[in-house]
C-alpha cells in the first residue's frame, strides 16, 4: 500500500519505471497501489475520498478476485461450482454498497474501489449472459 506522501510525490512513476531502475530495486505491479499512485496527480474527484476506500479496495479484491481465482484453480468441477458461489454471493454483497448514485458508497464519481471490483462485475454480468442464452 502506497502511502499518501507516496502518492504525491509525482517522481515515483520514474522511480519505478522498470527501464530506470537498477536490478535490486521493487517495481510495483498491484494494480491498487498503480491506481493509488494515478489518483495523486489529479485533485479533482479523486479516486480516494479518504484512506477507507484504499482498505475496502483490498478487502474486496480478497473477497470478489481472489476468490474468482479458486474457480479457475480448482480441478474437481464440485469445489469449482462452490467457489463459484462464494463469488456470486461476494458479488452480490458488494453491489449493496451501490445505490442512487451508481458508484460505491453512494457517491457521484468512481472510487479505487469501483475500479478495483469492475473487471469482476463485468466478469459476472458476462456468464449470466452466457448461461441465459444457453437456456433461450
Amino acid at each position: 500500500m502506497l502511502s499518501a506522501q507516496q502518492r504525491d510525490d509525482k517522481r515515483w512513476a520514474v522511480e519505478a519505471s522498470t527501464e530506470s531502475l537498477p536490478p535490486s530495486s521493487v517495481v510495483v505491479t498491484e494494480s491498487i497501489d498503480c491506481v493509488e499512485f494515478i489518483d495523486g496527480l489529479t485533485t479533482e474527484n479523486n479516486l480516494i475520498p479518504d484512506e477507507s476506500y484504499v482498505t475496502d479496495a483490498h478487502r474486496w479484491n480478497r473477497e470478489v478476485s481472489s476468490v474468482f481465482y479458486k474457480v479457475l484453480m480448482k480441478q474437481d468441477a464440485e469445489e469449482q461450482r462452490e467457489a463459484f458461489a462464494t463469488f456470486v454471493s461476494n458479488v452480490e454483497k458488494f453491489t449493496n454498497f451501490i445505490e442512487t448514485g451508481g458508484f460505491y458508497r453512494n457517491l457521484d464519481h468512481p472510487t479505487i474501489v469501483d475500479f478495483t471490483i469492475l473487471p469482476w462485475l463485468i466478469r459476472q454480468v458476462n456468464r449470466r449472459l452466457a448461461l441465459f442464452s444457453q437456456t433461450v
